[in-house]
């Protein structure tokens, strides 16, 4: 914070303003006046500069406004300092006292999203916008996070939608071409390609007419400079969305951007012919670019052949033709990639790993060594298999693309049971202590293919190899392993694990941590006892953790326990009040253990307690407002809060599971199935009472029979449960019975 401040030749400067009793040392306090008392000197002989006694003192709002003001001011000086986060901490700190001062959020925003802090972001972006919900540019910066690092695709739409719509923006302006693209990248990305056309065509209009929206200079470089607005791109946008006319247009003038180079014109008006069935206008003009030795559309050109003559019926030809372009352009690797590609898929493997091959000669093409996997596993090569895989994953970490691609190689080998066989087989004995051929990154991969297959067993086997090649990273292995095991129920080997971490001297550090992870597990697999000794020993190492001490309350509460985990979360809540939200987990779970003894007022209380502290918390929105609906009471008011709940959470199953079942009691059956199909698909869908929602809301739509299916699968899931819940069990066989 900067203090002292002080206007010197027009110019802001910083200087140390001297109390008076400072300055005038010998003198005691007593024997300063009132005046002095007050005052502060500039210099030690000036009089003493008394604040301003404005005549209408200010209200709380205005000063509000101005002290926001001076926190907008310093947080510009920090900026220009080059002191960034310090200067986001004095604008969050100016709108937190004016909430409508629209010009700090424009900084904030971007601030917030240059320096990796996306919640901060979306935080008050959402704020900018009940602020002023016509301001376009804080809802383009939104959009762009929700499309990116929230990955919520209908928000950002939305968002978009409603800059477009703002009042304040003109049509026929730069930045409305702007949003437009962006809207038009969302819907080319979706496949909407109707409405990315439209967006398009403003893009376009605005490329050949920039005057028309203004664009300046730099505005019309950038944007024929950018990939996602070249004419070749809107060209294909048209053509994806069969605006034909338009497509020849936008291709035609990206060929007169491409001087010299005929051809890729030939290649778009293939593309064109293809669209509107005209197979042999097509052939003549995809056979302009390939006698041209282009390689500018790598492989698609090859692809687009291939189309071309099976629509023809000639797909035989596509081989010769392929052999033939490659006697005349033997340097042209996209058709060298190609041609191997169709050997592989004509089952003509050794031509194909010979092309493979010699692309990879001197050089380390990707796609290449992605090419020879797909030989290996065709011949049942698991060792080749293993080394290549290895090759290829160094390179991923740096190509998102290669990462999908290497993805995909992987599933398709885990889907292969005898391809896995072999491949487990080869990497056991490559493992063996007296052999040691199996390289680290081999065994990591090993065990990331066992897990695409969920061989779990395996799974264990290879990170056990990667964390004895790698003894400075085992900790987060383990915990790695432990997590995805987790997630997939497999709660003994996940106690095994952690088991094998704790009993590790060089990670006595985190034996703490590994001790909370295996109580969790020891409990899920029903030995309550050894959970509740893994967690003393947690406790006891690191007392201060509240987390060690909710765990313990935990366990009773997951064993059923109920009268010592009340003991424990009440406990807890006295000796931990600061630890906000691990007190409210305590509360929601003292909640829930009232609830299931059938004090149903008494659960419902302490949610109520805890919705006054926090009224904004998803959690408490969701468990309350299913509780309300569960009883078929204050209906109108919990929907509002789950709505809530599922608006900061919309993937959330049990969120999703509440939504349904509100609309349910609603009589909005219609809109509760989807909300309870959509719960069900998730991980842990299949609880019996989430199928048990879903199948009372078939039963109200006349589906008896998906209603029947659905109440079996519930009682069944319901009978394997730990702990059944024997009410809704006795509840659902009456149903089935009825």
């Amino acid at each position: 914070m900067l203090t002292n401040v002080r206007w010197m030749s027009g110019l802001l400067a910083l200087t140390v303003a001297i109390p008076v009793w400072a300055a005038d040392s010998e003198n005691s306090i007593e024997e300063r006046s009132d005046k002095e008392d007050k005052g502060y000197r500039l210099q030690i002989l000036d009089d003493p500069v008394l604040p301003l006694e404005p005549a209408v003192p200010r209200t709380e709002k205005t000063q509000a406004r101005v002290d926001a003001m001076s926190w907008y001011m310093t947080g510009r000086l920090r900026s220009l300092r080059g002191d960034q986060s310090a200067a986001l901490e004095a604008f969050i700190k100016a709108v937190d006292l004016d909430d409508k001062a629209i010009q700090v959020y424009d900084v904030l925003i971007p601030l917030a999203y240059n320096l990796q802090q996306k919640e901060t972001a979306t935080k008050y972006a959402l704020k900018a916008i009940q602020a002023d919900p016509g301001n376009y540019r804080v809802l383009r910066r939104l959009a762009i996070v929700m499309a990116g690092e929230e990955a919520d695709i209908d928000r950002a739409v939305e968002l978009l939608n409603a800059a477009l719509e703002s009042p304040s923006l003109k049509p026929n302006s730069p930045y409305f071409v702007t949003l437009k693209l962006d809207l038009g990248l969302i819907f080319k990305m979706t496949g909407e390609k109707e409405k990315a056309a439209d967006c398009y065509e403003v893009v376009f209009d605005a490329r050949m007419q920039p005057d028309k929206y203004q664009l300046s200079f730099k505005l019309r470089d950038e944007l024929g400079k950018r990939v996602t607005s070249s004419y070749e791109r809107i060209g294909e946008v048209f053509l994806d969305a069969k605006r034909i006319e338009l497509a020849i247009r936008a291709f035609e003038q990206a060929a007169r951007e491409q001087k010299g180079k005929p051809g890729v014109l030939s290649y778009n008006l293939a593309s064109v012919y293809v669209q509107t069935g005209e197979y042999d206008k097509a052939l003549t003009e995809l056979q302009k670019y390939l006698d041209a030795e282009l390689q500018t559309k790598g492989k698609q050109a090859y692809a687009l052949l291939a189309k071309i003559l099976e629509e023809k019926g000639l797909s035989e030809e596509l081989l010769p033709r392929l052999e033939a372009l490659l006697e005349k352009d033997r340097r042209n690797r996209p058709l060298q990639l190609y041609l191997a590609e169709q050997y592989l898929a004509a089952d003509k493997v050794s031509m194909a790993e010979d092309l493979f091959k010699k692309l990879l000669a001197g050089s380390s093409d990707v796609e290449a060594q992605l090419g020879l996997v797909g030989v290996y596993r065709k011949q049942l090569r698991s060792e080749d298999i293993i080394s290549s895989l290895a090759k290829i994953f160094v390179r991923a970490s740096r190509d998102a693309e290669l990462q999908r691609s290497l993805q995909l190689e992987m599933k398709s080998i885990s889907e292969d049971e005898k391809l896995m066989d072999a491949i487990i087989s080869t990497g056991t004995k490559l493992s063996a202590p007296d052999v040691g051929k199996l390289e680290f990154l081999q065994s990591y991969l090993l065990a990331r293919i066992c897990m695409e297959a969920k061989r779990f067993e395996a799974v264990v086997q290879f990170y056990g190899v990667a964390i004895k090649q790698r003894r400075e990273q085992a900790g987060s292995f383990y915990n790695e392993l432990g997590e995805y095991l987790f997630q997939q129920n497999q709660y003994k080997l996940v106690a095994e694990v952690y088991q094998d971490a704790v009993d590790t001297p060089t990670l006595v550090r985190q034996k703490h941590i590994f001790l909370y992870f295996m109580a969790r597990a020891l409990e899920m697999t029903g030995k309550t006892d050894d959970a509740l000794k893994a967690n003393a020993e947690a406790r006891e190492l690191r007392p201060e953790i509240a987390g060690f001490h909710f765990q313990h309350g935990w366990i009773y509460y997951h064993a059923h326990k109920f009268d010592k985990a009340i003991e424990l979360f009440e406990a807890f809540i006295k000796k931990f009040p600061s630890e906000k939200d691990i007190v409210h987990q305590c509360k929601f779970s003292l909640s829930n253990i009232y609830v299931q003894k059938g004090e149903l007022r008494k659960g419902e209380q302490i949610l109520e307690e805890v919705y006054e502290e926090a009224p904004d918390l998803p959690s408490v929105n969701n468990d309350l407002g299913y509780l309300y609906a569960d009883q078929g009471k204050n209906l109108e008011k919990a929907e509002k809060m789950i709505r809530k709940a599922l608006a900061a959470e919309p993937e959330n199953a049990a969120y999703l599971d509440s939504m349904g079942w509100v609309l349910y009691k609603l009589g909005k059956y219609e809109e509760a199935v989807t909300h309870l199909e959509k719960a069900a698909s998730k991980p842990f869908g299949q609880d019996p009472t989430i199928l048990d929602h879903l199948a009372d809301c078939y039963d109200k739509l006349a589906k008896k029979d998906k209603a029947k299916e659905l109440w079996k699968k519930a009682l069944e899931s319901g009978r394997k449960e730990k702990n059944p819940d024997k009410k809704l069990l006795e509840t659902i066989e009456k149903k089935l019975e009825e």
